[in-house]
């Protein structure tokens, strides 16, 4: 059995899709569909199922893909015996939502190679869902996101707390007016960040406990990451809500708008599977929780 079959096979369930899988892992379709067909026949089993919003695992591709976890667990294992002792070496997968990604994420990746050179750490950007999925499926030894878990088997702990911040590009009508009321918000068109995003979930629950309806706001386009995301609000002038660490890296042309009475404070959270760590994994939860002791 070829083990990357079974990462293909975590790819296109965690995905929904068999060909988004194959362009995640630049494979062809046709090589894909030619790989799950060997991995089925080995196990002797259909291992997706189809469903109107995409392609689920069987029960059979259910025990596949726990089988994978308890593969990836031995090597885990195996490496932390053979680092013990020595320097740290191997990789070091993260995974970081967008605003991490743009902060802390570097920062803490930096300190930790100074410390660990011989370390390679593979840094994977999405949003909280799929830092969470990636996580939780061995895909990741930490993550980094702006909620807190959900997911049952997931430890976390809060290490910083960011806002987010109101923007709108340079020639919108509150670009000069400092601070607005909230009941304005509905008067505006907004770019918004995808479903999953964590940045999208908190602002839409902060308003809502503020008695705004976010599914009111009209929404004109939605971005994959917090980067589009200000490229868009740049290109079409309109009001976004962005994370401020993105939005240092973002240049000068977009004016930060106060909501009256409101902030839009959320937690980052540090997250890791409960289950046996690489000794590198551990490294790096101790830089990442130093400061706390």
């Amino acid at each position: 059995m070829d083990l990357s079959d079974l990462d293909l096979l975590a790819e296109a369930v965690r995905l929904g899709s068999l060909s988004a899988a194959a362009r995640r892992l630049a494979i062809s379709q046709a090589t894909a569909s030619r790989r799950l067909q060997r991995l089925e026949g080995e196990m002797g089993s259909h291992l997706l199922e189809r469903t109107a919003s995409g392609v689920r695992a069987s029960p059979d591709g259910e025990a596949a893909l726990a089988f994978r976890l308890r593969i990836q667990d031995a090597r885990h294992e195996m490496e932390r015996h053979l680092d013990h002792g020595h320097g740290l070496s191997g990789e070091l997968q993260v995974a970081a939502s967008s605003a991490p990604a743009a902060g802390l994420a570097p920062q803490w990746i930096g300190r930790f190679l100074s410390r660990h050179p011989a370390v390679a750490v593979r840094l994977a950007v999405g949003d909280s869902r799929l830092v969470e999925e990636d996580v939780g499926h061995a895909r990741a030894m930490v993550g980094l996101m702006g909620r807190r878990p959900e997911a049952s088997g997931l430890r976390h702990r809060q290490v910083a707390e960011e806002e987010t911040l109101l923007v709108v590009g340079a020639g919108h009508r509150w670009a000069k007016a400092g601070e607005i009321d909230l009941g304005q918000v509905q008067a505006a068109s907004w770019v918004a960040r995808e479903q999953g995003s964590g940045t999208r979930r908190m602002v839409e629950d902060k308003l809502a406990a503020a008695g705004v309806d976010p599914g009111q706001l009209r929404v004109v386009a939605e971005a994959g990451s917090a980067l589009a995301q200000v490229a868009l609000i740049r290109a079409t002038g309109q009001a976004g809500f962005v994370s401020a660490s993105v939005l240092a890296q973002a240049g000068p042309d977009l004016a930060v708008v106060r909501l009256r009475g409101v902030r839009l404070l959320r937690p980052i959270v540090l997250v890791w599977a409960d289950r046996t760590l690489t000794e590198t994994a551990q490294a790096f939860l101790h830089l990442a929780t130093e400061g706390e002791r």
